[in-house]
This record gives structure tokens, C-alpha cells and sequence, in this order.
């Protein structure tokens, strides 16, 4: 077959059909996968955040219950019931180390030998 310019004319006006086509198809795989992954991590941050309300509203009932059975005994007389004390947060537990070295530094200026 001779090599003419309409041929080649044609040959590169169809390499740059498959061309496009092979691009057309990369990015809408690309974009079905972008999609995909954008739907996974909203799927993954919905479960997050239902986790939590749900630990939110567990933590509220047993407050609540707490709350009901303490009002139920005082209204019959009988004593509080004593749950586990809370932890200290972080800011508590300087303001205490702060107040007995407070105290301490009192003590040690008011000691007569």
C-alpha cells in the first residue's frame, strides 16, 4: 500500500480518535472511583458521628436514672447512694498542687525554731 497524504491524514486522525477515547474512558474511571471513595468516607464519618450521640445519649440515661433513683430515696428518707467519684481534669489537679504548695510555703514561713 503507498503512502499517501490522505492516508496518513487519516491513520494520525484515527489515533487521535482511540486516543480520546482511551482518555474519556481513564477519566470517567477516575471519576466513578473519586465518587466512590467520597461516598466511603462520608458512609465512615456518619458512623462516626452516630457513635458518639448514641454514647452521648447512653451516658444522659444513666445520669437521668441515677438522677430518678437518688430523688426516689431522698423523698423516702433513706440516705444518698455514693457513686464513683469523677476523675480530676487536668486543671483541677494544678489549682490543688498550686493551693498545697500554697499551704506549704505558709507553714514552712509561720515554723519557729
Amino acid at each position: 500500500m503507498k503512502k499517501t497524504p490522505e492516508t496518513i491524514k487519516k491513520k494520525w486522525i484515527q489515533k487521535i480518535q482511540e486516543m480520546n477515547i482511551k482518555k474519556n474512558q481513564e477519566t470517567q474511571k477516575k471519576i466513578t472511583q473519586a465518587r466512590d471513595k467520597t461516598t466511603e468516607e462520608f458512609q465512615r464519618l456518619a458512623i462516626k458521628i452516630q457513635r458518639k450521640a448514641d454514647a452521648y445519649k447512653k451516658k444522659k440515661e444513666l445520669e437521668y436514672k441515677r438522677k430518678c433513683t437518688a430523688e426516689i430515696r431522698e423523698l423516702q428518707g433513706k440516705p444518698p447512694k455514693q457513686y464513683k467519684p469523677k476523675s480530676l481534669t487536668r486543671q483541677q489537679k494544678l489549682k490543688l498542687a498550686l493551693e498545697i504548695a500554697q499551704e506549704n510555703a505558709k507553714l514552712r514561713d509561720t515554723k519557729e525554731d
